[in-house]
């Protein structure tokens, strides 16, 4: 029984918090998830999603039909930069082709787009845990990292790349 209490504790419960913060802090977004595209930025900063999103959608493609991704045939339009340059959003590319390739596209994306701040926050609660921090001060903590002012702007612009630091907690103590 002990495993369990562990499982509970320490995987499901902070899973679930984080989950139902998501869901709370964006609101109406992740009732129409099927219509209504997350990042769309406002009239003051250009969003970057449609962009993203076609980049999410030519990586998924690209993995299915066996295309090479750091040197593609293909070019970026309309200024002719190759879409291998652009290499560093591969990874969170990658990370979101499972939903892009089996969800419509809006939903793959805004799914995709949620799950960012939860994988940040599991990410810090269980270095504060490693970090012998009480259970209490560990879920403070991946609620203040998971949705950072800084990630949730970058989100609400359509930059999910710039969100993506999760793996930022995971290299406390690596160095």
């Amino acid at each position: 029984m002990r495993w369990l209490r562990m499982v509970v504790t320490e995987g499901l419960l902070p899973v679930g918090i984080m989950m139902g913060a998501t869901i709370t802090i964006f609101g109406e977004a992740w009732t129409r998830m099927h219509s209504l595209v997350i990042g769309g930025g406002n009239a003051v900063t250009p969003s970057d999603v449609n962009g993203t999103m076609w980049f999410y959608w030519w990586v998924t493609q690209a993995q299915s039909r066996g295309v090479e991704q750091t040197t593609p045939d293909v070019i970026c339009a309309p200024t002719g930069q190759s879409l291998g340059s652009n290499f560093p959003q591969h990874v969170d590319a990658l990370m979101a082709s499972p939903l892009m390739s089996s969800l419509p596209t809006p939903m793959a994306f805004n799914l995709f787009v949620c799950l960012i701040p939860v994988l940040g926050g599991l990410s810090a609660f269980a270095a504060s845990r490693w970090l012998k921090v009480g259970w209490g001060g560990a879920m403070m903590v991946a609620l203040l990292f998971g949705f950072n002012s800084l990630s949730m702007h970058e989100l609400a612009n359509g930059k999910p790349p710039s969100a993506l630091v999760f793996t930022l907690p995971c290299s406390w103590g690596h160095g």
